[in-house]
């Protein structure tokens, strides 16, 4: 069992809190061809069979029309072999090739892409930087507009559009429509023949994708899944716990606590979730007097945004590349609450022998290798 990816629950109590500054954008020196043998993000690095086509079994639904950006683990396992961003960021943080074949300063203050002169689409095209320049403008209007195409293969971007790891993300990952819709057009080494749902080689999963308790251990039992307490400091912190990095106005608090309801919210349709609110309205988290509510996804999606409920059980990914474009998806009053970690959920892969060799990113997104 292999740990994939880290998730946590969080409980999001309305108070006081500030954002301010900006975040300082560092171009990296590209990275020294790895060192024969190494195996430090390898898994499963033994033989491999030479096959072409390769089988997943996941245990959560895959929605085409979400590529390149995926929404739970099942979609980042599949589109991780169907699609690239410019660069990876492996598990020891550090950046590696990935379209782009490598970097490096230019003048002005910008940083300077060369794409690899194999790079092609699944229909056979050959990538160039203006298809860079038209993927980004669909995914990030504002990093597109800092691009300038200086060539075929070749572009700048300023830096203050983005941290540099935040090119790794999947979210950029380079695509292009495909005539009569479908599957995004991308560049990775596989892509998609057909999708059925019963087929099992493969499998990514944890029992449930959801957490646990932050200093009540009682609440881990909610938990279907490999769970650990939360660490608040030290190599483990959570990226929404300190964002004053990003430049973001200090929300304010209207309603007050007596205006608030009563009640920790959660989505009905995550059992997890459920169990965990139950067991923090048992334990006297919010006082005599509260209730835990589930709701409708789209409820509770709305529910969020207002910020009218005590508090909310939810998850959030472990790790992002870009924390104040992360902080951009949180609901609106976020900087004007206290947003408190829970438990650190696990998930895993089950590796069948034979399969291609696979590694690992920092995103927890698994990688594998073409035979």
């Amino acid at each position: 069992m292999i740990p994939q990816r880290h998730r946590i629950v969080l409980v999001a109590l309305l108070a006081a809190a500030c954002r301010a500054g900006a975040p300082r954008a560092e171009l990296p020196l590209p990275p020294p061809a790895p060192a024969p043998g190494d195996t430090t993000c390898s898994i499963a690095a033994g033989r491999t069979a030479a096959r072409d086509t390769v089988r997943l079994a996941v245990t959560d639904p895959v929605d085409p029309g979400h590529a390149p950006l995926p929404r739970n683990d099942a979609e980042r396992l599949v589109f991780g072999q169907l699609y690239e961003s410019l660069i990876r960021v492996d598990c020891q943080g550090r950046p590696l090739p990935g379209l782009a074949a490598a970097w490096e300063e230019a003048p002005g203050d910008r940083w300077a892409f060369t794409l690899r002169d194999n790079a092609r689409f699944w229909d056979g095209a050959p990538v160039t930087a203006r298809d860079v320049l038209a993927s980004w403008r669909s995914h990030d209007a504002t990093l597109a507009a800092s691009l300038t195409v200086t060539g075929d293969r070749t572009f700048t971007v300023a830096p203050s559009a983005a941290p540099f790891q935040r090119l790794a993300d999947q979210a950029l990952a380079i695509t292009k429509p495909a005539p009569g819709g479908g599957w995004p057009i991308g560049t990775g080494p596989y892509w998609m023949t057909s999708g059925d749902p019963a087929s099992v080689l493969l499998a990514p999963g944890r029992d449930k994708p959801v957490a646990g308790d932050l200093r009540l251990e009682s609440l881990r039992e909610a938990v279907h899944g490999d769970a650990r307490p939360a660490e608040w400091s030290g190599p483990g912190r959570f990226w929404f716990t300190d964002l004053q990095p990003c430049s973001a106005q200090a929300g304010r608090d209207t309603l007050g606590g007596a205006g608030r309801r009563r009640r920790i919210v959660y989505n009905q349709s995550d059992r997890s979730a459920a169990d965990l609110a139950a067991r923090l309205v048992g334990l006297g988290a919010l006082g005599r007097g509260a209730v835990a509510a589930g709701v409708s996804a789209s409820a509770f999606g709305s529910a969020l945004r207002g910020g009218t409920d005590a508090a909310y059980v939810l998850e959030l990914p472990r790790r992002v590349y870009d924390a104040c474009r992360a902080a951009l998806e949180l609901p609106p009053w976020s900087s004007a609450a206290t947003i408190e970690p829970l438990l650190d959920v696990r998930s895993h892969a089950v590796v069948r022998r034979g399969l291609p060799r696979m590694t690992l990113d920092w995103d927890g997104t698994l990688r594998l290798t073409p035979p």
